[in-house]
């Protein structure tokens, strides 16, 4: 009778034990979906989508960008659609914006960016005074456009961190309408490389953008189907010296 009572208590502990170490085990596996869930939830809801319409007015398209521009002067990421592919736009004279493009896109953070101005008039907020007229059959010819200059930068202005600490500064003016009213409106030269984690192909529609890194950044200019869209080039632009 002892022997079968102790046979009892112990497939009972057995069970019970084996009863405690499966709702522990559930518990950690709920509170980590919990936890990945909130923290996916968080980075999504962070992430603002302006879709621009087909059709859309200079007025309504200025209205649709106010507040990415405001995102990319408070020093935030903003994903935006060139000629050539996607971009991942920051405030290029500031450090700590411009990190932000090294962290969400995984590149090394000796690698230089080519910095985005809206109007030939931008080039004084980072280049020096005296070099830029040396270029101005280049750019006559070729701005707005697919081609990147390279000049001697205002080190004084521009971080190293835009530049991987060289001497010279890349610039270019893109060819699409939206990318100069984002950049006309922040008011800051834009440092941005394509909108893309480190080793994935380039983006040519906001789609790609918001699969690559859309938990990543702050906001994405949607142009899919607005009738000026098109990443028509689909690669990166030619860099001259």
């Amino acid at each position: 009778a002892v022997r079968r009572l102790l046979t009892v208590f112990a497939g009972w502990a057995a069970c019970a034990f084996a009863h405690l170490v499966e709702r522990r085990m559930l518990r950690s596996v709920l509170r980590r979906a919990n936890q990945i869930r909130a923290r996916c939830g968080h980075r999504m809801s962070t992430c603002s989508v302006v879709r621009v319409p087909h059709g859309v007015g200079d007025a309504e398209l200025d209205a649709l960008l106010r507040p990415a521009a405001e995102l990319l002067r408070r020093g935030e990421l903003v994903a935006f659609p060139t000629e050539t592919v996607y971009g991942l736009g920051a405030n290029a004279l500031s450090e700590a914006a411009v990190r932000k493009i090294f962290v969400a896109k995984g590149r090394p953070s000796d690698n230089p960016l080519i910095v985005h101005i809206g109007a030939r008039a931008q080039l004084a907020q980072v280049v020096r005074a005296d070099c830029s007229s040396r270029h101005a059959a280049v750019l006559d010819a070729h701005w707005p456009g697919a081609l990147t200059v390279l000049f001697e930068r205002d080190a004084t202005a521009v971080p190293d961190v835009v530049t991987g600490a060289l001497r010279t500064v890349a610039v270019r003016m893109p060819a699409h309408r939206v990318a100069l009213r984002l950049i006309a409106l922040a008011g800051v030269p834009v440092a941005a490389p394509s909108a893309n984690r480190s080793g994935r192909p380039s983006p040519t529609r906001a789609a790609h953008v918001l699969a690559d890194l859309g938990e990543r950044i702050a906001c994405v200019i949607d142009c899919d189907d607005a009738d000026d869209a098109a990443c028509r080039i689909g690669v990166e632009s030619t860099v001259v010296n």
